[in-house]
């Protein structure tokens, strides 16, 4: 071994002499390379039946070919050796993130039935099983143990019975079930029954149209051409939709193509139709404000509770950061909560748009 390690150590100076000689200096030499080839296309390009200059190109090409693969060889050693230096950063960073969510899964605080905020992880730890222990019960150390006689001289289960309670069930069974319950039957822990919902669904629906915002609308008759059911269309239904896309297909333009051609039309034809008619939906201007505030708080302000205090991402996009930068010229104008360009004290978009403008 202390050979080979001699050996190894006699080679690194040679291995240094070589890399001087040769590899010094590739990525200059690349760069010169490239740049010596572009000018002579360009002197190739302005008189390009010389031979002289055909030739001279030619020498170039293959002189930047192989300096460029040198230098590409020689990027990829050294990635490979910064990822490798890295790679222990990114463990180090991996482990921490996996550290901080345990830290952020625990429970460190929690109220007990008093009202009162416990911070230890004893009592916490208590807090739970007493917890556990309300919802299942106690065992009564007085009770008495019912009478097996008296039980049995009652309606029991027979053993045909008890094999049925533990057969399977699948979720068609369940459905059947729980469609079969009368409508009178079965009410909720409000007391009312599917009946009473099922008699004031016109009281309900404005209801929940007043509290939502929404408009009631009713959907078209057809989608695509084609008529909008709860089942699996037909070819017969569809076939209005087949004779336009044959239609189409059928075209001069389209007699020529391949069987990939044809593919690409049809598939161009569908989203065409599909477009065009999810262009006739258009959303109202206050969901598309309610849409767009919305996105604001989910992307930008997610963390920040006080806008006062958010401060613009620098990966944020340019109006965005405009915006922001709005907000020290704004606060200016409040004195002790009141706002100065009020107009008999209203707020005036149009005063304060003049005061920004200047």
């Amino acid at each position: 071994m202390f050979q080979v390690a001699r050996k190894m150590k006699l080679l690194k100076g040679a291995l240094k002499q070589l890399n001087i000689q040769h590899f010094r200096n590739i990525i200059t030499e690349a760069d010169e390379d490239r740049k010596a080839l572009k000018t002579t296309q360009l002197e190739l390009q302005a008189h390009p039946s010389s031979i002289e200059a055909q030739q001279t190109e030619k020498e170039i090409y293959m002189k930047f070919r192989q300096s460029s693969y040198l230098a590409e060889v020689y990027l990829q050693q050294q990635s490979k050796v910064t990822w490798l230096r890295l790679g222990d950063d990114n463990t180090r960073y991996f482990h921490a993130i996996i550290k901080h969510r345990r830290l952020k899964r625990a429970t460190t605080q929690l109220k007990d039935d008093q009202g009162n905020w416990q911070t230890d992880p004893y009592t916490i730890a208590n807090i739970f099983v007493s917890c556990y222990k309300d919802l299942l019960g106690r065992k009564e150390p007085h009770r008495r143990k019912a009478n097996k006689n008296l039980l049995q001289n009652g309606n029991v289960l027979t053993i045909e019975h008890q094999i049925k309670l533990l057969a399977p069930f699948s979720e068609k069974d369940v459905k059947t079930t729980m469609f079969s319950i009368d409508i009178n039957k079965s009410p909720g822990p409000d007391g009312y029954g599917a009946s009473f919902f099922k008699s004031s669904w016109n009281i309900e629906k404005e209801q929940l149209i007043r509290l939502t915002g929404f408009t009631q609308g009713v959907f078209p008759i057809k989608y695509l051409g084609l008529p909008l059911t709860s089942k699996r269309w037909s070819k017969m239904e569809c076939q209005a939709l087949i004779d336009k896309i044959t239609e189409r297909i059928k075209t001069t333009y389209a007699r020529q193509l391949s069987y990939a051609g044809r593919l690409q039309v049809i598939v161009a034809v569908l989203f065409s139709i599909h477009s065009f008619c999810g262009s006739v939906f258009i959303l109202p201007q206050r969901v598309e404000d309610l849409l767009w505030v919305k996105w604001v708080h989910g992307v930008y302000i997610r963390t920040d509770i006080n806008i006062w205090n958010h401060k613009a991402p620098l990966d944020s996009s340019w109006y965005w950061g405009k915006l922001n930068s709005l907000k020290d010229r704004i606060r200016e104008w409040y004195e002790q909560g009141c706002y100065n360009l009020t107009a008999k004290g209203t707020y005036s978009i149009s005063r304060s748009y003049m005061a920004l403008v200047g």
